[in-house]
């Protein structure tokens, strides 16, 4: 697992670690005035565009969620239960069913 807060930092963390992360967490606001999904499309266009990713966000903001779906990225509104998270987890790798079919079936 690497964490960080900025882009510059997770994308030479990522290089360093010297292998491709199985599955992106990122929230949407970062330090620096960047947001978590632009910097994971840049991991994406630097490292591999298939790499599944989770959007995470207290935001508000209208469309949001819109816009995480068309680049391709599972999103979650704060709070996060763990539970859920661990559905959209394993939503996001191929292991369980599209977490709007979760949510609404619990």
């Amino acid at each position: 697992m690497i964490g960080s807060t900025t882009g510059e930092d997770v994308l030479d963390a990522v290089h360093e670690s010297g292998r491709l992360p199985d599955l992106l967490i990122v929230d949407y606001r970062l330090g620096n005035g960047e947001n978590g999904m632009d910097v994971a499309q840049r991991l994406r266009s630097e490292l591999d565009p298939e790499i599944p990713a989770i959007l995470v966000t207290g935001s508000i903001t209208p469309d949001l969620g819109e816009q995480a779906r068309q680049r391709n990225f599972e999103f979650m509104l704060k709070p996060v239960l763990p539970e859920k998270l661990r559905a959209c987890i394993l939503t996001a790798l191929g292991h369980g069913l599209p977490a709007a079919q979760t949510a609404s079936a619990g």
